[in-house]
């Protein structure tokens, strides 16, 4: 090695030499190549500062930041003084690597270093940035606060957009934390909200000191900036913090709340919505490019400065799309909204936003809670790349859309739209199924189930006599229901959903089936085998949500019962019974499931701890993070819908996670050694492999008379082989039906 350093004497040679060893993973050689040019020329040190940065560089990436901090010091020893790209690097490998022991304080030690008196390079506001970005990351608000101190107001080294930005991200990130850890420390009774409410309060002081840098042309606005301020004030639950998330829009990106009331307040903007959401024409669904096609034009022409590079103002982005379309939908703003996403997505408008799948998100829930059924399918249907296509067409798409269809109930035409948009979901559902190669995941619908029963849900309220109103007689004395089974809506979508009814029926028994054996396989210990049955493993028989496939089959039974219904009181009224087929078919199907669905609820032999479906009438907690429909109020800016998904829900179920979980660790902390390694080995198997799987341990103590009278019996003309339930033991009757039996011989490997 030393023989090769004395042809490395040129500085950018030896780099280059070194950077050839770290790409083939030879460290060991790399490190001796650098430490042998020490005295490479005539006993005199090679200008290696660059190699010496290329090995630092090389151990982050490796995630070794405990080995940098070692050479960095060595480099240092052997007279070597770190540059700027020196700190760079360290800086910048430290973020990456935050969750390793001692980052923080190594971090802050290259930070402090680099003002020390010796040192030879100037800080500056991309070592500031880092070293924040550092603390922010591991949520150490003492350590950047204090950083953040010792900054300049002016000149070299104040901070800048990306400084505050960093800041104001490390506020919302640590508070969340913070939350968290209280919430599975403290139990349910912990309420986050005043911690959120502080955080709130903290930013609204540092953008006091952000604007007036903005005003005096010491700091550039950006739209992280924004959006960073803006997330933090919807951490609140107050309409006064979303209200100032579009002022705060209005104010850094010259971008009106409406083009005709740059001056209103916001409870000018709330009697116009009540009009706007209350008035005949909000339920005919017509296209937003339609409906606000006026206010956009209006906005253009209103919004002088548009997005360049010399603007004071920020350039609204994607992230801005979704921040302004989720605080009007929180507010009930429903035209502010749609007036923001068509300016802000018009090709032909300042900003040529292309939406991406959280805008669109954003943009379906506004449409849901607008009653805006055909605009809902007009979005669904809009051409997109396909990376974004891919992520829009989920179930959760389609149950946003559907739940959209069912707000719209007394639009006409809703039904028809909601039949085109399960045609939008069936023909995704098959395209999927040709692109990918089947998992070894469980098995599962092609359609949601919880879509099914929002269609079904919307076929009975849009038939009268089975939406709870009163059927009246018509011109021709009969009553106002549809006989003909083409027209009436809820017999449409019985037609449709019956091969849908035969595979959630399948599923169910397949769970069933599925439970039952798991149930058999006792644990050594009964409070293992307690604990077993409490928690859900992962069934791979059935990947469904069990409750939902109950609620679709009560959804059916209950439509043909109120079929059933209608057709007592045209008996009564003396009008004649509807057709014979359709009778028939509604009491076979009513009997068969309920029949089915009382041996479900009904079945034995699953512990009461293990059940996922409840009984008619248990109502079980909302597990969706999608709020109800009867939830969804239409009085805009007098309340708040805090369901809406934003970082303050995210962080409540991470505090309901972090719950569980140390419900768990204290269930766990009352089991000896021996029981929490068998707790852990049977967690570990029975969510490897199903229950049909494995062979059910038995002793010769568990076994039943009967059990030992049939081995003994059979044990003269029957294999072990054939006899075994466990692994291959499916494989002799496939054997058999091909002809096989015969010529294949089974070998029982067991002990």
């Amino acid at each position: 090695m030393r023989l090769e350093a004395k042809f490395l004497v040129d500085p950018m040679k030896l780099a280059q030499a070194v950077v050839e060893k770290l790409r083939d993973s030879d460290f060991d050689a790399a490190m001796s190549l650098v430490r042998a040019s020490e005295k490479a020329r005539d006993g005199m040190a090679v200008d290696n500062i660059v190699s010496w940065n290329h090995i630092i560089d090389w151990l982050m990436s490796q995630g070794e930041p405990s080995m940098a901090w070692k050479i960095y010091n060595e480099m240092k020893k052997r007279g070597h003084k770190p540059d700027a790209h020196t700190y760079t690097i360290m800086l910048r490998g430290y973020r990456d690597n935050v969750k390793k022991p001692n980052v923080v304080k190594q971090a802050v030690a290259v930070y402090d270093s680099i003002s020390a008196a010796n040192s030879a390079v100037t800080p500056t506001t991309i070592h500031t940035n880092a070293v924040l970005s550092v603390c922010a990351r591991a949520n150490d608000i003492e350590s950047l606060w204090s950083i953040a101190g010792r900054l300049p107001d002016k000149g070299p080294g104040a901070p800048d957009h990306i400084t505050f930005t960093t800041i104001l991200q490390a506020i919302n990130a640590e508070v969340r934390a913070r939350a968290v850890e209280l919430g599975g420390r403290n139990g349910p009774d912990f309420d986050a909200q005043p911690i959120f409410e502080q955080a709130v309060s903290d930013a609204r002081k540092l953008w006091v000191d952000i604007t007036a840098r903005w005003r005096k042309g010491d700091l550039q606005l950006d739209e992280a900036l924004v959006c960073a301020m803006g997330r933090l004030l919807m951490l609140s639950t107050e309409p006064k913090a979303y209200e100032d998330v579009l002022n705060l829009v209005q104010q850094t990106m010259n971008i009106p709340r409406t083009p005709d009331g740059l001056g209103k307040t916001g409870e000018d903007l709330a009697k116009e919505e009540e009009n706007s959401v209350t008035s005949p024409s909000a339920n005919t669904s017509s296209p937003p490019e339609t409906a606000n096609s006026s206010l956009v034009r209006q906005g253009l022409r209103q919004t002088q400065l548009g997005p360049t590079s010399t603007s004071i103002y920020a350039i609204p982005g994607q992230n801005t799309l979704s921040m302004l379309i989720e605080t009007a939908t929180a507010l009930r703003y429903l035209r502010v909204g749609k007036y923001y996403w068509d300016l802000l997505t018009a090709p032909e408008g300042l900003y040529k936003i292309v939406p991406d799948h959280g805008n669109v998100m954003a943009y379906l829930r506004l449409l849901r809670v607008s009653r805006a059924s055909q605009a809902t399918l007009d979005v669904l249907r809009m051409p997109r790349p396909k990376d974004i296509q891919d992520r829009l067409m989920v179930r959760g798409t389609f149950f946003i859309a559907m739940s959209t269809c069912l707000r719209d109930k007394n639009n006409p035409n809703v039904f028809e739209t909601a039949s085109r948009i399960l045609d939008l979901m069936q023909g995704r559902a098959e395209a999927v199924d040709q692109e990918q190669s089947p998992t070894s995941g469980g098995q599962q619908l092609k359609l949601s189930p919880k879509v099914l029963t929002k269609y079904l849900e919307l076929a009975l309220a849009t038939t009268n006599g089975l939406n709870g109103s009163r059927l009246n007689k018509r011109k021709d004395g009969d009553l106002d229901f549809e006989r003909d089974p083409r027209k009436n809506n809820t017999l449409r979508a019985l037609r449709r959903l019956a091969p849908d009814m035969v595979n959630v029926k399948r599923l169910l028994k397949d769970h069933l089936d599925e439970s039952e054996q798991q149930a058999a396989m006792k644990a050594r210990t009964p409070t293992v085998q307690k604990i077993l049955a409490k928690r859900q493993l992962t069934h791979l028989s059935v990947s469904e949500n069990i409750r939902e496939l109950v609620d679709f089959l009560r959804m059916l039974i209950g439509a043909y019962d109120k079929i059933l219904m209608v057709n007592e009181h045209l008996e009564d009224d003396g009008l004649g019974p509807l057709d014979k087929d359709i009778l028939t078919e509604c009491w076979s199907q009513k009997r068969k499931l309920s029949a089915f669905l009382g041996k479900v609820i009904n079945a034995r032999g699953i512990p009461k701890e293990a059940r996922q479906i409840p009984e008619q009438g248990t109502v079980h907690r909302q597990t969706s993070t999608e709020p109800l429909e009867d939830n969804l109020g239409d009085e805009a800016g007098k309340s708040l819908d805090v369901t809406l998904p934003n970082q303050r829900t995210k962080a409540l179920r991470e505090i309901n996670r972090s719950r569980l979980k140390q419900e768990k660790a204290r269930e766990e902390s009352r089991l000896s050694r021996r029981q929490k390694r068998e707790l852990e080995k049977e967690e570990r198997i029975r969510k490897q492999f199903p229950a049909s799987m494995l062979k059910p341990p038995q002793s010769g103590r568990s076994r039943t008379n009967s059990q030992k009278f049939e081995t003994t019996d059979h044990k003269r003309t029957t294999s072990p082989s054939q006899k075994y339930s466990g692994w291959g033991g499916e494989f002799a009757a496939l054997a058999r039906e091909q002809g096989q039996g015969e010529n294949t011989s089974f070998i029982d490997l067991r002990p």
